[in-house]
């Protein structure tokens, strides 16, 4: 009788575990999501927004190689420094989930309409990391390199 009851209460014990390890799993269209917030708030200069969805530890490595802080990357989007700019799309997005952390991959195509009247494009490939804590999925990082033509 003690090794069914054992036997029970470790059969409950894991599936416990495993409802609560799956249940804490970060989702891959949240993850996608925050990436889409992020780009938008960049071209719209909202610190507002970027304030709230980037992680405290957010570190950014620009396209020219420059590591930056939330504080560095919220303070370059102050919506007074707002100048017109291109329009940007993501593409290709990658997700890979491990357990309350994701990784994104892909690429932000922008366009650009120049004086000439002429469309200018340029792409970037971006590499983000979001990651939950407390119950709130934040930005950790994320990595910009120029695709060159």
């Amino acid at each position: 009788m003690k090794t069914k009851r054992w036997g029970l209460l470790v059969w409950f014990v894991a599936a416990l575990w495993t409802s609560l390890v799956h249940a804490a799993e970060l989702d891959p269209e949240q993850a996608k999501a925050l990436v889409q917030q992020q780009v938008d708030a960049q071209l719209a200069f909202d610190a507002n927004t970027l304030q709230r969805i980037l992680h405290d530890s957010y570190l950014e490595v620009s396209p020219v190689g420059e590591i930056d802080t939330k504080a560095k990357v919220v303070a370059f989007y102050d919506p007074a420094k707002k100048r017109s700019g291109p329009v940007a799309k993501l593409s290709d997005l990658n997700v890979r989930v491990y357990q309350q952390t994701a990784v994104v991959t892909g690429h932000v195509v922008f366009a650009m309409t120049m004086p000439d009247g002429k469309e200018n494009r340029f792409t970037m490939t971006g590499s983000w990391v979001i990651a939950e804590h407390e119950g709130v999925a934040s930005i950790v990082s994320a990595h910009y390199t120029p695709v060159r033509k």
